[in-house]
């Protein structure tokens, strides 16, 4: 299923074409994703953000903590945290979702792999 994307993403990514190492850029891109919820395309930009700039993984980690807080029961937040924390090397933390995620829904293959 396609992804409508909104004017804003629009925007940002058109920039980024423009100016692909603009952080400020990257991590506005993260937030318009998390606030859309389209939360596996948050974790990609965060990923590539904190490859960027390795000093503010804990400020990215943290921005989808709080959307993982406000939705405990949202398993694609927790995926992306996992994916997050898996692709920035903090595996054990990754794992610990992926755990919670298979808590809640035994049956999501995605955590199990």
């Amino acid at each position: 299923m396609a992804t409508v994307m909104s004017p804003q993403v629009a925007h940002l990514l058109k920039a980024l074409e423009h100016n692909p190492r603009n952080s400020v850029l990257r991590n506005q891109l993260v937030a318009a994703y998390l606030g859309e919820q389209l939360f596996a395309q948050a974790a990609e930009a965060a990923v590539q953000l904190v490859r960027l700039r390795p000093n503010i993984f804990a400020d990215q980690a943290l921005q989808f903590e709080r959307a993982a807080l406000e939705n405990p029961y949202n398993l694609s937040i927790r995926l992306a945290l996992a994916e997050l924390y898996q692709s920035c090397g903090y595996v054990e933390d990754a794992v610990m979702e992926l755990e919670e995620v298979l808590e809640l829904d035994a049956n999501r293959l995605d955590a199990a792999q």
